[in-house]
């Protein structure tokens, strides 16, 4: 007896359930899958949209760095090059310091040599 008014109460509350439920959709089943549909749809076109701009992004990424490659391999060699010009020209600067310090060195030994008989006294 218990059973079988279980098995009545289960069924009636799926059938006041589905009724509740098929009254309470705001559309029809149709309209519902057209709507579904439409939604696949523009979403279908977010997400190609979406992978076009990744590959362009990605082309040009591969593209700025192949121009920052070259381009900073040119400035790498104008900067050697600089180095370079300086490096030689700073020698000669370098020659002609030399000379004028050792100048210096012979004129301070020469009066060196000129004061030591006036400081032994």
């Amino acid at each position: 007896m218990k059973g079988k008014s279980l098995l009545i109460g289960f069924i009636s509350g799926f059938t006041v359930a589905g009724v509740s439920v098929l009254l309470s959709t705001p559309s029809s089943g149709q309209e519902l899958r057209l709507k579904l549909k439409q939604s696949k749809d523009e979403t279908m076109d977010l997400l190609q949209d979406v992978k076009r701009s990744i590959v362009q992004l990605k082309n040009e990424s591969v593209s700025a760095t192949a121009v920052s490659k070259t381009q900073i391999q040119v400035f790498v060699k104008g900067v050697k090059e600089a180095l370079e010009e300086w490096k030689q020209d700073s020698q000669a600067h370098t020659s002609a310091i030399q000379v004028q310090i050792n100048d210096v060195e012979t004129a301070i030994q020469e009066l060196e040599t000129a004061i030591s008989p006036l400081t032994t006294k």
